[in-house]
């Protein structure tokens, strides 16, 4: 993850770095992603390079290179935030259907 220079966030994660990521898809059923762990921010001048390469991905050649250049200046200072994950945790209603809806029901014990 990247944001530019002196965004109050930074200061925060620097002060508090653990955090927990969670990111979700629009679709129904919602499949979840949880990502706790903590954060170590570094400073970078320039663009960072991932930054831009996502910039690419989500907006295509034409469009990420017309926002970069907007910020590619001399006095361009962003921060790396880089995340270091304890754990993962992935919440799939697709084939886990929460026990409310009718999923993952337990199996009555057999009589012996």
């Amino acid at each position: 993850m990247a944001s530019l220079a002196g965004a109050a966030k930074v200061v925060a994660l620097r002060s508090h770095p653990d955090v927990a990521v969670t990111i979700d898809a629009e679709a129904f059923p919602p499949d979840v992603l949880l990502l706790p762990g903590s954060v170590d921010v570094t400073d970078v001048e320039g663009i960072v390079p991932e930054y831009a390469q996502a910039a690419r991905r989500y907006l295509g050649d034409e469009g990420g290179s017309a926002v970069l250049s907007q910020l590619d200046r001399p006095e361009t200072r962003m921060h790396r935030i880089e995340l270091r994950s304890s754990w993962v945790g992935v919440l799939d209603f697709k084939t886990r259907l929460p026990r409310v809806f009718g999923g993952i029901q337990e199996e009555p014990a057999a009589n012996a």
